[in-house]
């Protein structure tokens, strides 16, 4: 298997919250839709969505508990990656709660009641903030990325020609 760096876990994230947060629009749209054929499906496709999110989540989960115990961290991020991990498993026990009900109702061949998609909008929300926290633990902390070299402060200067709204870096070309 390739080696992602630093691990599998943010990669495997973003499929897991877009199939899981899709589900949960389309039970939606599955039952506020007044035609018929587009809430049928809505439904299919929510309960694709739903199921294969939450066995995805397994593997993303993993992936977390991995990326806990090997990602090199100090004690403030230690903290916040504990924190992180609780709303995970919050999350995953939500989403498994939602999956197993969600087989209830297709067994039986029900329609989705409003408590169903309270709930699952419930689960959105612990999904969402879990993903808050994760990205805080990478964007604002710097948690699991490899850092840019360091530089002095003379190897970085604007060139008086350039404005402050276009400036170079090495050979990459882009703009601001």
């Amino acid at each position: 298997m390739p080696e992602i760096i630093p691990n599998w876990h943010p990669m495997m994230v973003h499929f897991t919250i877009a199939l899981l947060l899709t589900s949960v629009l389309l039970f939606a749209i599955s039952k506020v839709s007044s035609n018929s054929q587009l809430a049928n499906m809505a439904l299919q496709a929510a309960y694709i969505n739903l199921w294969s999110g939450t066995l995805l989540s397994l593997g993303t989960v993993a992936a977390g508990i991995h990326a806990y115990n090997t990602v090199h961290h100090d004690a403030l991020s230690h903290m916040m990656m504990t924190d992180h991990r609780k709303w995970g498993f919050a999350s995953l026990a939500f989403f498994i709660t939602l999956t197993l009900w969600s087989l209830i109702i297709y067994k039986k061949n029900q329609s989705v009641k409003v408590i169903f998609l309270l709930f699952s909008l419930i689960s959105s929300t612990v999904l969402t903030i879990t993903a808050w926290k994760g990205g805080e633990l990478v964007y604002r902390h710097g948690l699991g990325v490899m850092s840019m070299p360091k530089r002095t402060k003379d190897q970085h200067q604007k060139k008086p020609e350039q404005t402050k709204d276009h400036h170079e870096h090495d050979n990459h070309d882009h703009a601001h």
